[in-house]
């Protein structure tokens, strides 16, 4: 809430009765944010004299109190505070109704009304996986983890990115089916050019092959279409929407048109008037469902699609695919994507689909041919350091998203690695499926700089035999390695040292890994090849020969039950049945999926993070041509926070201003994160942007606050309990 410390001396008695005086109450509103009036967040409270906050001396200095929240007895000092203990409840942005000011992700109130990590709300339920040659084109699968069932599936790609995107061919003005972006345009950009003309997507002329998929924060997907083995392909990158608030009503029909499992039978019916093809809204209003109900599948009509860039160029294969911090630390999560060919890394801004930067991996990250090395996969740890596996390699690529000159090749393993999927650990350490041999785990050198982050060391496990991998986090101390194969594969990974100055070899009942022992339960479909764990600490498995998924269940002490692969499903259903559910409504689907296909890995060893974020207005004068207030110069001072940390918990502050309500382009940099209270804004951490004609102060008229809370130990959360903000009015005098 913004407690004002004094008044405007011009026109003093209008804005008194303009914003109303109260005898009975020192601080006066004109409106409250939190509560049920309304929602404007922008408070004026006039002073009467009386010790408001009972803090013994006063409102302000002048009056004989004590120093004001600017630290000093200036009497233009106001500030805003948020703190449950005092009634000032933190807005979020989930809230209704909504305070537009507010934003953030993966944060709740505890029972007191701090703020705390909270991630229960969001709806990570499902797993995403890729059907490569489905209709000849690709679709992705969207699977409910607790249910076992297919609810949704996809085009990988779409025309309708832009406004003007239709399935006619794409005339180069962004008209027809046009990619939101392409490599081509970003080039013209970096150089200083118009971007030219849009790429199309190829629709008709080739399969899109998608492989790996990747989950946001808020859930929304992001699936790098291959575009391989067919001469004069393209690839590229689409963003599908999890919840139905964020798709587009591109046909302003008055509803979102998406696919859905209508008839709740766990499966989606891609043609459902059995004329031989896809369905979208015209061929199904030409030739209705034989079962009279609603289709479920909705082909390039699409309205949860929401847009497809292209990357690279033709035959380049675009395969790898991760997710990492996006320009707000704590928003959308930006997409990196490895063009094999080439050994290039896009990264894709994740609100925008805009490309906005490539880089050029060193000549050991870049194939000599197809299918030998090359970027394969790629994890991005806590650091915010990317990690490539290269194909059937025993070394692999890194670079610093954060700072993307900087890039690596580790050592050569001693043992045979083989690299093929790519997992992580809360450890940091780095983990390669191979293929079709032994599991392999990498520790990175992080006692060092960036370049001895490639002189680690290597641990194989013997005993294995798979693809995909990977990892979960049953407490602190405590997580299991999982390896999709001939078996599902469960190694007790927190129990294996990690290598001191040599590789090292895991035999199962030998050497280092006397005590440990390898757990297994049968997999589907002959074999399996990607695994991930839900978000309630299952298993999840695909196949790359038989559609859909498989459950293991597993407890909190990691231990597995076999899953049920035998049984039918119930009556009409055809999914689940057991443990399973085999998507097979028609033939071709051809299922390719080992990624963190239920982002899994960003949300527990990315970034096991969330934020909160406030804009708030600063000092307002009187314009004497309307009669209204409007923002004028603020002095911002500090910022004044408090909150438990507990070990491997952390909680920062920032902030930075700008003259606009909401945050753009013309806005200043942050200043760097701070652990400390108070910050001060003046002569500490201080705000850089935006001081007009040589001045020193920035007088902004507004200031954004944001908080981030941090884990390492997802059973421990940080809790911030209050949030001041304080700034002085030049122009306000007592």
């Amino acid at each position: 809430m913004k407690r004002s410390r004094s008044l405007l001396l011009s026109s003093a008695a209008a804005l008194a009765a303009t914003i109303g005086c109260n005898q009975s109450n020192p601080w006066v509103p004109t409106a409250d944010f939190g509560g049920p009036g309304n929602q404007s967040p922008d408070l004026t409270f006039v002073f009467n004299g009386q010790d408001g906050d009972n803090s013994g001396g006063g409102d302000f200095a002048m009056m004989g109190g004590g120093p004001t929240a600017c630290g000093d007895t200036d009497p233009s000092c106001q500030d805003v505070l948020f703190d449950p203990g005092q009634m000032q409840k933190f807005p979020l942005s989930g809230d209704m109704p909504a305070d537009p000011n507010a934003s953030g992700v993966g944060l709740g109130r505890d029972a007191n009304g701090f703020l705390v990590l909270d991630q229960t709300h969001a709806s990570f339920n499902y797993a995403w996986t890729a059907n490569t040659n489905d209709w000849s084109k690709g679709t992705v699968s969207k699977f409910d983890t607790k249910t076992v069932r297919e609810v949704a599936r996809y085009f990988s790609v779409t025309c309708n990115s832009l406004k003007t995107g239709s399935s006619a061919a794409c005339d180069g003005k962004g008209n027809g089916c046009c990619a939101l972006d392409s490599t081509p345009q970003f080039l013209n950009r970096q150089a200083g050019m118009p971007s030219g003309a849009y790429q199309a997507v190829q629709w008709d002329s080739h399969s899109h092959n998608p492989s790996r998929t990747a989950i946001d924060f808020n859930g929304d997907m992001w699936v790098a279409n291959r575009a391989v083995y067919q001469q004069g392909a393209q690839g590229s990158v689409t963003k599908i929407a999890n919840d139905i608030s964020e798709c587009i009503d591109r046909n302003h029909n008055g509803k979102i048109d998406t696919s859905k499992d209508v008839n709740g039978d766990g499966e989606i019916e891609t043609d459902c008037n059995g004329d031989g093809q896809a369905d979208d809204i015209a061929s199904v209003k030409a030739k209705p469902c034989t079962n009279g109900m609603p289709q479920e599948f909705y082909g390039l009509d699409d309205e949860c699609v929401l847009m497809t860039s292209n990357i690279g160029g033709f035959d380049d294969v675009i395969r790898p695919l991760a997710l990492g911090p996006g320009a707000k630390d704590f928003g959308p999560s930006d997409v990196w994507v490895g063009n094999y060919m080439k050994g290039r890394i896009d990264h894709v801004d994740g609100t925008t689909g805009m490309i906005k930067e490539e880089i050029q991996m060193p000549q050991p990250c870049i194939p000599p041919q197809l299918n030998v090395g090359g970027l394969y996969g790629f994890v991005i740890d806590n650091q915010g350091i990317g990690w490539a596996a290269l194909l059937s390699k025993d070394y692999s690529c890194y670079w610093d998203t954060k700072n993307t000159k900087n890039m690596g090749v580790t050592r050569n393993a001693t043992l045979s690695v083989s690299e093929y999927g790519i997992g992580q650990d809360s450890d940091g350490n780095i983990w390669f499926g191979t293929a079709g041999g032994d599991a392999t785990r990498y520790t990175p050198n992080r006692k060092g700089n960036f370049m001895d982050l490639g002189q680690g060391y290597y641990t194989t496990f013997q005993g294995v035999s798979g693809n995909g991998v990977a990892v979960d986090s049953r407490s602190a101390n405590t997580y299991f390695a999982y390896y999709a194969g001939p078996q599902i594969y469960q190694i007790p990974a927190s129990a294996v040292p990690v290598p001191k100055g040599q590789d090292q070899t895991c035999v199962p009942g030998q050497g280092i890994c006397a005590n440990v022992h390898f757990n297994q339960v049968p997999s589907f479909g002959g074999s399996c090849k990607g695994v991930d764990i839900s978000s309630d600490g299952n298993v999840i498995a695909t196949s790359v020969s038989t559609p859909g998924i498989e459950r293991v269940k597993v407890d909190a002490m990691g231990n597995m039950t076999a899953p049920d692969l035998q049984s039918p499903p119930m009556g009409n259903n055809k999914c689940p049945g057991g443990d399973l559910c085999q998507n097979d409504d028609h033939s071709g689907l051809s299922p390719y999926t080992y990624s963190d296909f239920t982002g899994y890995g960003l949300r527990n060893f990315t970034r096991p993070t969330g934020d909160w974020s406030y804009v708030i207005q600063g000092c307002q004068t009187l314009d004497p041509n309307t009669g209204r207030m409007v923002p004028s110069d603020t002095k911002w001072v500090s910022i004044k926070f408090t909150a438990d940390t507990p070990l491997n918990t952390k909680v920062t502050v920032k902030a930075r201003s700008g003259n606009t309500p909401a945050p753009d382009q013309t806005w200043g940099q942050w200043i760097p994160d701070q652990s400390a209270s108070p910050i001060d804004l003046i002569g500490g951490a201080i705000l850089t942007p935006n001081a007009a004609n040589g001045m020193l102060m920035v007088n902004d008229g507004y200031l954004e606050v944001e908080a981030d809370l941090q884990t390492t130990d997802k059973n421990k959360t940080p809790r911030l309990r209050s949030v001041e903000v304080a700034y002085e009015c030049p122009s306000i005098l007592m």
